[in-house]
Formats: structure tokens, C-alpha cells, sequence
């Protein structure tokens, strides 16, 4: 679920109440629909085209294969947010990551790997948030995005 999110921008809010209705087959693929929890604000994710790995196969994609029962109502398992929170720090402790890992860094992970593909405002509406002030703070620029962003500029324009 932690992953989805990541790949997603998905708030806990909405990751732990994701119903598998909510996934809707299309030609290309799937794509989400459904309104987010805290904002009442319609989420309509092309999860198809969202982080595809060689074979142009999303990963959340794979994740949804994985847990997609059409006989199940809740798309993951029903697990409350302090344990989810609890589990994740466990994780973080073995992985030797020095920072507090919560499922809230899934959206900060999604903010700062998408704002080297698209611009603050298709940002915006991916991370359903309404002003680009907020969704910057989810952006957590370094030296490296710095350059990489340089890279692609034209000095001759």
C-alpha cells in the first residue's frame, strides 16, 4: 500500500479506503476514479501511464494486479493508520533509513519525482491539492534535480 502511494500520491485516507470499484478498466489500462476522502475532489489517475517500468508496464499497475479481487470490496487490507505508521518504522530501522518513515512520505516521494516531469500545476491536480504554494512543500528539491533540471534548458532561447 506504502508503494501505491508512492506511485500515486494517494493520502493514507484514501489508500486504506480504495474499493476495488474504483479501478476501472480501460483500452490503455487502469485508471482510478473515485472522491478523495479529505477533499471530496474527484481523483482520476491514469494509472497506466504512471511510472511504467521497461516493457511500458505501470508499476502501480502490477501493484493493483497483486490485490484486485472484483469479489472483495476494499482494494488492500482494512489496517489502521497508527499500525501501518508502526510497521513502516520497523521497516525504515532495518533498511537504516535516519529519517521518521510514515506513509505520508509516499506523497513527498510522488511530489519530488514528478516535478522533474511535469509543471506545479499538473502537479497539482495528480496530488489534488489546490494551490502551488502547498503542493511545493511536497517537493524536496536537491543539487541533483537542480543539475538535472539545468541540463534541459536551452541558453540559446
Amino acid at each position: 500500500m506504502f508503494l501505491f502511494a508512492c506511485y500515486t500520491a494517494l493520502r493514507i485516507s484514501d489508500a486504506t479506503a480504495l474499493k476495488n470499484n474504483y479501478i476501472k478498466t480501460i483500452d490503455e489500462g487502469y485508471k482510478l476514479n473515485f472522491k478523495s476522502t479529505k477533499t471530496k475532489k474527484p481523483v482520476n489517475l491514469p494509472l497506466y501511464k504512471l511510472f511504467q517500468d521497461q516493457n511500458n508496464i505501470s508499476y502501480p499497475e502490477q501493484i493493483i494486479k497483486q490485490y484486485h479481487n472484483e469479489e472483495k470490496e476494499f482494494l488492500f487490507p482494512r489496517i489502521p493508520e497508527q499500525i501501518i505508521n508502526e510497521h513502516l518504522k520497523i521497516l525504515a530501522d532495518k533498511a537504516k533509513i535516519k529519517f521518521n518513515l510514515t506513509f505520508h512520505v509516499g506523497r513527498h516521494t510522488f511530489g519530488t519525482i514528478m516535478s522533474n516531469k511535469v509543471s506545479p500545476f499538473e502537479l497539482m491536480d495528480l496530488m489534488q491539492i489546490s494551490n502551488v504554494k502547498t503542493v511545493m512543500v511536497y517537493v524536496n528539491l536537491n543539487e541533483k534535480n537542480i543539475i538535472k533540471s539545468l541540463e534541459n534548458v536551452d541558453w540559446n532561447k
